[in-house]
């Protein structure tokens, strides 16, 4: 506690996060960051952080850093500006629909995001594995240092305590799962099912759909090749997404 508290006096942790409670489906894409990878490159060569983890799941996206020399409002601005050079489409109108969480609400907030409490599905079990990759991609980008490496590294320890000593994750705990577990229940196998998007989670509830033995599938999704490549590897129907 006593390093903790030495060390925030000079640094200061800071999330800001954009979310589908606050902002549309479209705003919430343009907001990601397409290729994470070098994004997290660049702004190690231009050393614009201290420390620097992007999470992206299916319902926000969210910046956390650390920052010694630029505090409050001014490395807010920083972060925004960062986010508007490279994202996909930011817009200076998505600025009042950001969350803005600093000192030790950031550990909450994310320990609660590991754990599924802030996921469109309560519990969602693909959360933590987009906490470890968010914390391993700034890794290998060298962007991460002990702050936010330890707090990552938390938040999976929090989440086995979850499951350990509640009922939290109990049931269907993932939205392909859900989805897969009520087409069962509900549809009938002769009628043709729609996918529509080929992202993170259209990809697993096509892989639940699959699994369970439905064939008559048609998927959709604004890239063509990926819709393509997917429909030929399963050798269900695509469409192009317009």
């Amino acid at each position: 506690m006593r390093y903790y508290n030495d060390y925030f006096r000079e640094h200061e942790i800071n999330c800001l996060s954009i979310c589908l409670d606050d902002a549309s489906t479209e705003e919430l894409g343009n907001a990601t960051f397409p290729e994470i990878e070098k994004t997290l490159a660049r702004a190690n060569r231009g050393q614009i952080f201290e420390e620097l983890v992007i999470l992206q799941k299916c319902n926000c996206v969210e910046i956390y850093t650390i920052s010694k020399k630029e505090k409050g409002t001014v490395i807010r601005e920083k972060m925004i500006a960062f986010w508007k050079k490279y994202s996909k489409k930011f817009e200076i109108c998505y600025i009042p629909k950001i969350r803005s969480i600093k000192g030790e609400k950031v550990f909450e907030h994310l320990f609660e995001t590991a754990c599924g409490m802030r996921s469109l599905h309560l519990g969602d079990s693909q959360v933590l594995s987009q906490v470890k990759k968010a914390r391993q991609a700034s890794f290998e980008s060298n962007v991460i240092g002990p702050v936010l490496d330890t707090l990552f590294s938390y938040a999976r320890i929090v989440d086995n305590r979850v499951r350990e000593e509640t009922q939290f994750h109990n049931g269907q705990t993932s939205i392909e799962r859900s989805v897969g577990s009520y087409l069962i229940k509900n549809a009938n196998r002769k009628e043709k099912i729609g996918v529509i998007g080929m992202g993170q989670t259209g990809k697993l509830i096509l892989k639940t759909l699959i699994e369970e033995g439905f064939k008559n599938i048609l998927i959709t999704n604004r890239t063509a090749r990926l819709s393509k490549e997917i429909s030929k590897k399963f050798g269900i129907e695509s469409i192009l997404f317009k």
